[in-house]
């Protein structure tokens, strides 16, 4: 993400809540973006997306289907065991290149979106 174009959308965007909206206070959630956020992604060290916790959220999915079909229901640590030796097997970066993955639609973002 380009932090310098990002910084100066935001701070546009800010300006304009600010003078349409004078009434209303800026939400501190709003501030922290629009005012922060180009500090933020400069200073990460992952892009965005690969710090929130959809992949986090994505792999609970996988954990049931192989907690219910592929361990042994004894004892707790052998369970757990399997889980997680399964769960590196799945996650492992030359077993996963081999696996063809599902074509995503991005379709047409604005160029605007784009420049950032």
């Amino acid at each position: 993400m380009n932090a310098t174009a990002f910084d100066n959308y935001a701070k546009e965007t800010a300006k304009l809540f600010v003078s349409l909206y004078a009434w209303y206070y800026m939400p501190a959630s709003v501030h922290k973006v629009r005012i922060h956020g180009s500090a933020i992604v400069s200073a990460a060290f992952l892009p965005i997306g690969q710090v929130s916790e959809e992949a986090h959220e994505a792999r609970n999915k996988n954990i049931k289907k192989i907690r219910e079909h592929y361990t042994r229901k004894l004892p707790r640590e052998s369970t757990n065991l399997e889980l997680m030796r399964r769960l590196v097997l799945t996650s492992d970066p030359v077993i996963s290149s081999l696996r063809e993955l599902p074509k995503k639609s991005r379709g047409s973002l604005p160029s605007a979106v784009l420049a950032l």
